[in-house]
């Protein structure tokens, strides 16, 4: 980590050296651009930016997440996936380490609107000190993924005359402690949540690949 994180240094390259430069991304970058009003940025940040230091907390409560959603008229699963990619964003900057220019230069090189970009940056520069030292104190977790398998699932449904068919897909992690025996975490997805959890995987992914 920098100092205070609000210095102009650390650019690293085009944005796309910075952020990734999957097609996932962009998408949701140009739904920052075109459904979130610029006058609302500032405050989502900020939001965001005060939890941004416990990966375990959510920004926003579900009912917070569902007035934001009536507000901008946009899907429930499309703002988790802008709120989602917001926090990958500042978790990118905080570790690169960017200044409020180089966020501005970065943010509109992966595909921000300049005025989305210059607010990231200006958002940054009062925040930005405060989150990296929270981040600096933040404790390693405990507990680390070793194992996952999966199957997809087939089942008939009918409705009305008509059978239909449903696809789900199932996934058991083995989850291995440091202070307690293994367990294992089972989930279910239907085609639509599991594009979801894909995206936000490739998020995880593409900033995983930026800080090795």
């Amino acid at each position: 980590m920098g100092d205070d994180g609000g210095g102009d240094g650390g650019a690293g390259g085009a944005g796309a050296a910075v952020f990734g430069d999957s097609e996932n991304l962009k998408q949701v970058l140009d739904l920052i651009n075109t459904e979130i009003p610029e006058t609302k940025l500032p405050k989502l940040l900020q939001k965001i930016l005060e939890k941004l230091h416990l990966p375990e907390v959510k920004p926003f409560t579900p009912e917070e997440e569902q007035a934001l959603s009536d507000a901008f008229e946009i899907d429930a699963g499309v703002l988790t996936t802008i709120l989602d990619t917001i926090s990958f964003l500042l978790e990118t900057i905080a570790y690169k380490q960017l200044g409020p220019a180089a966020i501005a230069k970065e943010t509109r090189s992966a595909g921000l609107g300049e005025g989305q970009a210059t607010t990231f940056g200006k958002v940054w520069a009062a925040k930005g000190p405060g989150v990296i030292q929270k981040l600096r104190d933040r404790a390693f977790f405990s507990r680390e993924a070793t194992d996952v398998s999966w199957r997809l699932n087939l089942m008939l449904a009918q409705a009305s005359q008509a059978k239909t068919k449903q696809i789900n897909a199932q996934f058991e992690v083995n989850v291995a402690s440091k202070d307690q025996k293994d367990s294992k975490v089972q989930m279910e997805f239907n085609h639509a949540e599991l594009f979801k959890f894909y995206t936000q995987l490739e998020i995880i992914q593409n900033q995983l690949d930026q800080l090795s």
